[in-house]
C-alpha cells in the first residue's frame, strides 16, 4: 500500500514538473518518453536503441518512461541523436 502512494506522489510532482520541454531549466527536469519522441523526432526503437547502448538512462515510474532532460541535451550535443 505504502509503495503505491509513494509511487503516485513520484508520478505526480515528475508530471508536474514538466509540461513542455521549452519549460524546462537546467535542475533536476524530467520529460516522458512521448515528450522525448516529440521533441526529438524520433520513435520508440530509436531511444530504446540509445538506451541499450547505455547512451540514455531510464527512470521508470510504474509503467511511465522518464528521462532526465539534462542527460537529452547531452546526447544531442554529442551527436548521437542525428
Amino acid at each position: 500500500m505504502a509503495e503505491g502512494i509513494i509511487a503516485s506522489y513520484q508520478h505526480y510532482m515528475i508530471t508536474n514538473t514538466i509540461l513542455h520541454p521549452e519549460h524546462l531549466t537546467e535542475n533536476f527536469e524530467f520529460i516522458t518518453e512521448t515528450q522525448l519522441m516529440e521533441y526529438l523526432k524520433k520513435g520508440r526503437t530509436w531511444i530504446w536503441m540509445q538506451r541499450k547502448a547505455g547512451l540514455l538512462k531510464v527512470y521508470k515510474v510504474g509503467k511511465t518512461n522518464y528521462y532526465l532532460f539534462k542527460e537529452v541535451q547531452q546526447l544531442i550535443y554529442n551527436g548521437a541523436w542525428a
